[in-house]
């Protein structure tokens, strides 16, 4: 399904905020930093994403999930909460477990985006360069105003596009960091 992957990885790099509707495990992993469950009792929000939210659900697919639901403590319609403190505990750890998760996932996806940002201007920049350096090999050797002005253009170029590369080598190194304790 490459169509499924194009449109994942779009909604990746998109900056704003996206309402996604989907049954779909595989696509939601990694694309979501909030999820809502919709049951007859209201709203529930669960930050992280689509797996934090199985986690805390205590089950490993969507379908599992749907068919366990219940309106009741732990699943069971009209049924008594017997987990008590251990589950609320759990609940709070896992909470904050899933801020962290959302706010690691929110890092990555804007590091992801400069260093896409930063590869983009670093092919602009050494093409403007590559042109630069056309330009003044074609330039007469007498007109001293011109090479100067070239020479002064070409160097202004090669310090922004090195000035790119730094940046992108340190993001690179920070979205690998953050990817590996993830």
């Amino acid at each position: 399904m490459k169509a499924k992957d194009v449109l994942k990885q779009a909604l990746m790099h998109y900056d704003g905020t996206l309402i996604v509707v989907s049954h779909d495990r595989d696509f939601l992993t990694g694309l979501t930093e909030l999820v809502y469950e919709v049951t007859p009792k209201g709203l529930r929000q669960y930050i992280g994403d689509i797996q934090q939210f199985l986690l805390e659900k205590r089950t490993d697919t969507i379908a599992a999930y749907e068919a366990g639901r219940g309106d009741g403590p732990g699943g069971n319609p009209g049924g008594k909460d017997t987990k008590g403190k251990a589950k609320a505990a759990a609940k709070s750890s896992s909470k904050a477990e899933g801020k962290k998760a959302y706010a690691d996932q929110k890092a990555i996806r804007k590091l992801k985006n400069r260093i896409s940002k930063l590869e983009k201007q670093i092919a602009e920049l050494e093409n403007e360069e590559k042109q630069l350096s056309a330009e003044m090999a074609a330039l007469d050797p007498d007109d001293r105003m011109a090479t100067v002005e070239k020479a002064y253009q070409f160097e202004k170029t090669q310090t922004a596009l090195q000035e790119a590369l730094n940046e992108w080598e340190t993001t690179t190194g920070e979205l690998e960091v953050l990817e590996r304790d993830n």
